[in-house]
């Protein structure tokens, strides 16, 4: 499977636009099978398209990621790495990894802030059923807030619940 960049270079998305439409679709319509199931909970849907990694890595932009997608590349990485315990330099250089616990403190600052990007770009996301939240979160996380925020017809569908024109923008 293929896996997607850190979450702090959402702007230079690997996928490209169709594939990204051709993977809402296929939410879209795992979403509505699955209506009432979900407790409007992405993080398991996120962690299951990052996949999660305990040592370090690079991703598929070469930029050396652990945890859930967490970018260690970026301005803040050390200190982040540091609030969960852990040494910057060791883990970068793969002498040490992080553990369970380690892994989701990384990533749920990261998982907040996609949740108040995808309510920001949804005006009517309040109202959407868990799994189209769920997925619109996935989405911001993968693409960053100023990445699924551009997504403008798409959004608009959804807010109008619109899911067949959604599923073909």
């Amino acid at each position: 499977t293929r896996q997607l960049p850190s979450r702090q270079l959402r702007s230079s998305v690997c996928l490209t636009r169709r594939s990204m439409l051709m993977l809402v679709q296929v939410l879209l319509l795992a979403a509505f099978a699955l209506d009432g199931v979900s407790s409007c909970d992405a993080r398991s849907l996120i962690a299951n398209h990052e996949g999660k990694r305990n040592c370090v890595y690079k991703d598929t932009m070469g930029i050396k990621t652990i945890g859930i997608g967490f970018n260690l590349e970026t301005p803040g990485a050390r200190a982040a790495i540091a609030k969960v315990g852990a040494d910057y330099d060791s883990i970068v250089s793969g002498k040490t990894c992080l553990t369970d616990q380690q892994v989701n403190e990384l990533f749920e600052p990261s998982y907040q802030s996609a949740v108040s990007g995808a309510s920001r770009a949804v005006s009517s996301f309040s109202s959407l059923c868990c799994n189209v939240q769920e997925i619109m979160i996935d989405m911001d996380y993968n693409l960053g807030d100023g990445g699924f925020a551009s997504f403008t017809g798409f959004i608009g569908y959804i807010n109008a619940k619109d899911w067949a024109n959604a599923a073909a923008d």
